[in-house]
């Protein structure tokens, strides 16, 4: 059986870059397919995935992150009331998550990630 791994996105990229991390381990480590891997943005980290990405450091790069994700279909879970506004790449599959989910997907896990 493939280790489950919940990755949890948290800090708004334009303060921290943590958020741009947590996606590029998403991006290389999700397409191995040797893991079952969970991707959840909370509200703050969602700039991540906003069309104004481009304007930070990394942007160009990081689009291209995003780029893998949405051709690998990885959904991308958010809390239900939140919305990145124009996203960065149209096609990622957002799924709203409610708190009770998440922490099912946390329970289910062997490894919990933070960025």
């Amino acid at each position: 059986m493939k280790p489950r791994v919940l990755l949890i996105l948290t800090h708004d990229p334009r303060r921290e870059p943590r958020a741009l991390e947590g996606v590029r381990l998403a991006a290389g480590v999700g397409t191995w397919q040797r893991l079952d891997l969970r991707l959840y943005v909370d509200t703050p980290a969602l700039q991540a995935f906003a069309s104004a990405v481009e304007e930070l450091d990394e942007g160009a790069d990081f689009v291209r992150y995003l780029s893998v994700l949405a051709d690998a279909q990885m959904p991308i879970h958010i809390p239900p009331d939140s919305a990145p506004g124009e996203l960065a790449v149209p096609s990622l599959s957002l799924q709203p998550t409610s708190v009770s989910q998440l922490a099912q997907f946390a329970a289910e896990s062997d490894y919990v990630l933070r960025f």
